[in-house]
């Protein structure tokens, strides 16, 4: 009987082994700012660094121009120059571009959006793309509500990742997402929240993000004071 009991443990043990490793965490910090150029038209710069178990893993600083064509729809396109390594390597950098078609969608206090995303990596400085920013469609259907006298406004968002990668073709990725902007007057703007990266291609396996943003808005002259809010997703 307790040659059995050992066994069993044994086994749960290697199981939650195997899962732990396939389970790693990360805290995501961007700063950033918005620019306006003139009624319609929006310039973002931003750096977003990302830590995990060996420190400072991913870092890249990202330049965003977008276009308001109306209310509800704004596309916008970004440059990334991305700094990347696995476990205590050096960094290999790779260039990224992204073109974004931003939907968005609003009664009273609640906002619907959708981002349709193509992204698409270059290897530069004599390293490789990293495979987690290369060539993919994205598709990010988002929903906020504004909470009556609370100070944060939440979200919630599932980005649905699409690899054009020979290799891997096909849907390999979700990114799920509840977020919560905090509610500042003037040009600031604050966020927080969690992320779950869920891989379903090949041998499953879970990534957990918790980031925190701040954006400033430069005043325009057509609009007087802007809000940062959302810099990051020009």
């Amino acid at each position: 009987m307790s040659t059995k009991v050992l066994y069993l443990l044994l086994c749960c043990s290697l199981c939650s082994t195997g899962i732990a490793q396939r389970v790693s965490n990360e805290v995501w910090v961007s700063t950033g700012v918005k620019i306006p150029i003139n009624k319609s038209l929006a310039m973002g710069v931003d750096l977003t660094q990302r830590y995990g178990t060996y420190g400072l893993e991913t870092i890249f600083p990202q330049v965003s121009v977008r276009y308001k064509v109306n209310k509800w729809f704004k596309p916008s396109i970004d440059y990334r120059i991305i700094g990347s390594r696995d476990f205590d390597a050096p960094m290999v950098f790779s260039h990224r571009i992204n073109g974004n078609l931003q939907f968005n969608w609003s009664k009273d206090r609640l906002s619907a959006g959708l981002r349709a995303r193509y992204q698409y990596s270059i290897a530069s400085f004599g390293g490789n793309a990293d495979a987690e920013f290369d060539q993919a469609f994205r598709f990010k259907p988002s929903l906020s509500y504004d909470l009556p006298d609370f100070p944060l406004t939440p979200t919630l968002s599932t980005d649905w990742f699409y690899s054009l990668n020979n290799e891997s073709r096909g849907t390999n990725r979700f990114r799920h997402s509840l977020s919560f902007d905090v509610d500042l007057d003037g040009p600031h703007s604050v966020d927080f929240g969690i992320m779950l990266d869920q891989w379903v291609n090949d041998i499953p396996r879970w990534r957990f993000m918790y980031n925190v943003g701040y954006s400033y808005a430069f005043k325009s002259k057509q609009n007087g004071d802007a809000k940062a809010k959302n810099v990051r997703d020009l």
